[in-house]
């Protein structure tokens, strides 16, 4: 097995190697990454040619070696490996050993991991500690919408029936435009603008959607005008929810419920799960399991160093004085 740093004419193989690893999700493809010009280096293993594992080092907004906005899952993948429990399990450690020195030329290496992720110790016994993080996932395989719905908790069943009864209508695709306004105006609300700017945005989605993994969503009231809206992508694994917004002023009960039950079930046989895309912020998590959704664990790794005591304490910082969060 041999470790390297691999060129940009190696990407397309990096990405069919991502489409079929385990722990591999849209987030870790080069194209995804360039989507929003994204800062990386790809290390991979390999054997007799083949690309059997490897890690994307991202660069985020600030400098920092950790996950870029946007991009929810990094992390060790492996290629599928078949055999015996025990032989798999030793192969997937003497991997994580290999990339293990090009790990640690990053000082503030703080990654969120892929939920199928489950090797940590070889992380541990190198000195790197995790903390764990949650959200939830709907498997939508061979569902119906009448089952996501009676999955729902009842008092969210209540909001989306009064919500239909006012003929709110739910609109695929909608104007980027609208959608940014109103995503703006819900940080505008906690006090900031969008991390992102418009054009930032803008560029990111009509990438995306060139690609057919992306799509703006709204709800409308009776007089057409759009209430809420939510920012999808998705493939044949997952379909996630990267935006969520609403406008205050126009807001009516059951809107947003209604918008996200209906996104949800458009991705019933296009994608095998939905994803709520991270759910630790209280008021939010209670309202994502709501959906009837399954708790996920997945690991954030980070190196044991005074750059990572002290990055996670000024993210939180960061977001309570700029987002109010």
């Amino acid at each position: 097995m041999i470790t390297k740093c691999i060129e940009e004419d190696q990407y397309q193989k990096w990405n069919n190697f991502v489409e079929n690893s385990p722990q591999g999700s849209i987030y870790s493809k080069t194209w995804y990454l360039d989507a929003f010009d994204a800062n990386y280096k790809i290390f991979v293993v390999t054997e007799a040619s083949n690309i059997i594992a490897g890690i994307i080092i991202t660069k985020n907004e600030v400098g920092l070696y950790t996950n870029p906005l946007l991009s929810k899952y990094l992390g060790v993948m492996y290629h599928e490996f078949k055999g015996n429990k025990y032989n798999v399990e030793s192969k997937k450690r003497k991997i994580i050993n290999l990339l293990i020195p090009e790990i640690k030329k990053y000082k503030s290496f703080y990654f969120s991991f892929h939920p199928s992720f489950q090797q940590y110790l070889p992380f541990f016994w190198n000195g790197y500690k995790n903390t764990i993080r949650y959200t939830y996932w709907i498997d939508l395989l061979n569902k119906s919408s009448d089952e996501i719905f009676n999955n729902c908790y009842s008092n969210l069943k209540n909001e989306i029936k009064y919500g239909q009864k006012q003929k709110f209508e739910y609109h695929k695709n909608i104007d980027f435009d609208v959608f940014y306004e109103i995503l703006n105006k819900s940080f505008k609300r906690q006090g900031s603008n969008a991390p992102w700017s418009h054009d930032k945005i803008k560029n990111y989605y009509y990438r995306l959607r060139n690609r057919h993994v992306f799509e703006l969503n709204g709800i409308a009231n009776k007089a057409g005008e759009i209430m809420a809206v939510n920012g999808i992508l998705y493939d044949r694994q997952v379909s996630s929810l990267i935006f969520n917004g609403i406008d205050i002023e126009k807001i009516e009960r059951g809107s947003n419920e209604i918008l996200i039950y209906e996104t949800i079930k458009s991705k019933i046989g296009i994608s095998h799960f939905f994803d709520f895309e991270g759910s630790m912020i209280y008021p939010i998590e209670k309202f994502y399991r709501k959906f009837g959704g399954e708790c996920i664990e997945y690991y954030v790794i980070y190196r044991d160093n005074l750059c990572n005591f002290v990055y996670p304490k000024f993210r939180e910082m960061y977001k309570n004085l700029k987002y109010n969060k």
